[in-house]
């Protein structure tokens, strides 16, 4: 999945909060983060997770920060794996194809394939699982957003015009004495 973001900080601000955050021990709430920054601009951030009892996966997200008129824009690539949904679908397609090889005699094969079903399952739910993480983290150590802000500035500087809705003032009859 390819990636946009947006920050007032300049590219050298960007990967110093990124060099810290990836110095910064783990918590309970920051998952632990390795990766590598440089002067240029260029960065990668890998987390390594569990995702079937002791197979974990490792995933990267690559990037780049750059200065495009006041902003730093942050363009990137992370694995983006499959839902859940998908991933069952996957499941019952290579339980199928293995009981089929197995009633029909072929139980090396049968095997084989369910081997090569976990082999492909795991990266796949593992990218599903990191990718909203490492974005999160990322957008977190930049205070950065999907969207410009100089939009929204042009928009509270300039906001649509809209109807008057003042009352027109109250015009005061005269009494005339008879």
């Amino acid at each position: 999945m390819r990636f946009v973001l947006f920050t007032d900080k300049s590219p050298s601000q960007c990967m110093k909060a990124l060099h810290e955050r990836l110095h910064a021990s783990a918590t309970k709430s920051r998952p632990e983060l390795d990766g590598w920054t440089e002067k240029s601009g260029t960065f990668s951030i890998s987390l390594r997770r569990q995702v079937f009892g002791k197979l974990s996966r490792t995933t990267k997200l690559r990037g780049t920060a750059d200065r495009e008129n006041g902003v730093t824009v942050i363009r990137g690539t992370v694995p983006e794996g499959v839902n859940r949904q998908w991933l069952m679908i996957i499941a019952l397609v290579v339980v199928a194809l293995s009981a089929y090889m197995f009633l029909s005699g072929e139980l090396m094969l049968a095997i084989m394939i369910v081997m090569a079903g976990l082999v492909m399952l795991v990266p796949l739910w593992g990218d599903h699982i990191n990718h909203d993480v490492l974005l999160y983290e990322l957008e977190r150590a930049l205070k950065a957003k999907p969207a410009p802000r100089d939009e929204a500035r042009k928009l509270q500087a300039n906001p649509p015009k809209r109807k008057s809705t003042k009352k027109k003032p109250a015009r005061r009859t005269s009494k005339k004495s008879s």
